[in-house]
């Protein structure tokens, strides 16, 4: 029982650490400095879809608010 707790303990820890170690941003150009992120730059996209109940059904005259913006 216990080799079976140290088991999963460290299968937890190896999850833990690949998780939040494999999953990071490459920050750095080929010189070794690091290059802040855009902050300036504007993109415009768009998003679609359509608003149902919990029963699957339309619903009508809904309201979408994404930011500042409503359709």
């Amino acid at each position: 029982m216990r080799k079976r707790t140290v088991f999963y303990l460290l299968s937890v820890v190896l999850v833990f650490f690949l998780t939040f170690t494999g999953c990071q941003k490459n920050t750095k150009d080929d010189g070794g400095n690091i290059t802040p992120p855009d902050l300036i730059s504007k993109v415009n996209s768009s998003v679609s879809g359509f608003v149902t109940n919990e029963n699957n059904l339309p619903v009508l005259n809904a309201t979408v608010q994404i930011g500042s913006s409503t359709n």
